[in-house]
């Protein structure tokens, strides 16, 4: 994505779905990002590129996704970190949310072979599965679907930093492409936002990343771990709201 009319379509409706649940980035956020390419992080060696995309069908515009790209030069680990994504209501479970993901991945993988950096493991942040939620549970399952399972908030409490910029982290599951994973790709992934947040707001949950198990396990999504309710008890309760 490169033209400023396509990033105010993009915005737009992700703002429309996460904005008012503050799990957007600020839109002025996101066009530096879309403008400046290539960014080092604050974190020594590491580098990120920010993508999105945009599906249309005869002018209808039907979906949107944006990702980052995010490698470690010294060591060539690198995270396809999904972010944020939304299929308009009437075109959901017909294969749009799968086509986008896959231009997100594929996108990345590119980058990252160009920056001579070893295949990204694909990372994103999910809601907790909530039985008084059904879309959280719709979101889940499409995951599932595509071979995603999650870190048990037992061994990793993931949060998204709060956006603001206070001390106030969203807890989510932290979910990855495959059987196994390393939890350190949640570390890598934190680095983007670094680049705008001040330091205060990441560290509490590098804190809680790093203080995770060596190996902590992998969860079907449909496993009890992922539910809001079991989660909570394994993250600092001032982070709820």
């Amino acid at each position: 994505m490169t033209t400023a009319s396509d990033f105010d379509v993009l915005y737009r409706a992700l703002d429309a779905e996460f904005g008012a649940l503050g799990e957007l980035e600020p839109r002025s956020v996101l066009r530096d990002w879309m403008t400046a390419g290539d960014r080092s992080t604050p974190v020594r060696g590491v580098v990120a590129r920010w993508f999105g995309f945009l599906a249309t069908e005869g002018g209808e515009l039907l979906g949107a996704r944006d990702v980052y790209g995010v490698i470690d030069e010294a060591t060539g680990a690198a995270v396809t970190f999904l972010s944020h994504t939304w299929v308009a209501p009437h075109a959901r479970r017909s294969g749009w949310g799968t086509k986008l993901r896959r231009a997100a991945v594929g996108a990345v993988s590119s980058w990252v072979k160009g920056r001579g950096g070893r295949p990204p493991q694909t990372f994103a942040e999910m809601g907790h599965r909530d039985p008084n939620d059904v879309a959280s549970s719709t979101r889940l399952d499409a995951y599932a679907r595509a071979g995603f399972r999650a870190f048990d908030p037992a061994g990793l409490p993931y949060a998204q930093p709060d956006f603001s910029g206070g001390d106030r982290p969203v807890p989510l599951l932290a979910i990855v492409d495959g059987d196994a994973g390393d939890p350190q790709v949640a570390t890598l992934a934190l680095c983007v936002h670094r680049t705008w947040l001040p330091g205060a707001a990441i560290d509490a949950i590098v804190d809680h990343v790093r203080g995770a198990r060596e190996t902590p396990r992998t969860v079907d999504l449909n496993d009890p771990a992922c539910l809001r309710v079991r989660a909570q008890p394994h993250y600092p309760a001032t982070w709820w709201r």
